[in-house]
């Protein structure tokens, strides 16, 4: 092809057609031009094609990460406070009880029910990790989304996660000062559960878990919002 246009340069130069080789080089150096804007618009396509399907992979790893979080969320916290209320509304009812009616093992056990769970909140950080780390945040086009993903990591989580580890240093705290309890007698087991120490300890747990609850609720309300949007922009792509 090279050689071809070569030829009628050649020729068209032999011929002092001086005009029409200025109008074939002008012709030439457009056809040139286009070729290559073509090339780099084909490139560019292809660039867009390939940064489309890392975003969807970006987002279709966080959703798979928060929808295991919701898991986690559900399956154990959710159960865990719901266990826990239904175990300090039996230690109320304790007090309805006459004291030498008391079966001092069923309350060993529903006292230790009420603050034996650990609490400590672990999310599925990898995707997200991995799009800070190696700075492809800029990867997913719709910006107004990211934010809503890194408010939830960067705040809504870590608030849970703190809020977690309160309960845990709360029920550490208890179970170290209480740690002879089990070395009492039955008796004296049953004066303690009755008295205001016991109560206080639970309601101090019961506040606590009280507000993690809030937590977890209003992050899975956040990750509920979040999946619905990263849903929308995988259909789109599609």
């Amino acid at each position: 092809m090279i050689r071809f246009f070569r030829q009628i340069r050649q020729r068209l130069l032999t011929d002092n057609k001086f005009s029409k080789y200025l109008l074939y080089a002008i012709g030439e150096i457009l056809l040139v031009v286009i070729g290559i804007l073509i090339a780099l618009q084909i490139d560019n396509w292809q660039k867009n094609k390939e940064n489309i399907l890392q975003e969807q992979m970006l987002l279709a790893g966080i959703k798979d990460d928060l929808i295991a979080d919701t898991l986690q969320i559900v399956n154990r916290f959710e159960h865990s406070y719901n266990d826990f209320n239904r175990n300090i509304r039996l230690f109320d009812s304790i007090r309805e009880v006459e004291s030498q009616s008391l079966d001092v093992k069923y309350v060993d056990s529903i006292y230790a029910r009420c603050i034996r769970n650990r609490n400590t909140f672990f999310p599925v950080v990898g995707t997200y990790k991995s799009i800070i780390s190696n700075g492809l945040s800029g990867m997913i086009r719709n910006q107004n989304l990211f934010k809503k993903i890194q408010g939830l990591y960067e705040r809504y989580y870590v608030g849970m996660q703190k809020s977690g580890d309160r309960i845990d240093e709360l029920s550490d705290e208890i179970r170290f000062v209480n740690r002879d309890l089990m070395s009492l007698s039955e008796n004296e087991r049953i004066l303690f559960y009755i008295s205001p120490s016991s109560r206080n300890d639970v309601e101090l747990w019961r506040k606590q878990l009280s507000a993690f609850a809030r937590n977890l609720e209003g992050g899975k309300r956040n990750i509920r919002e979040i999946l619905i949007h990263i849903e929308k922009e995988l259909n789109t792509d599609n």
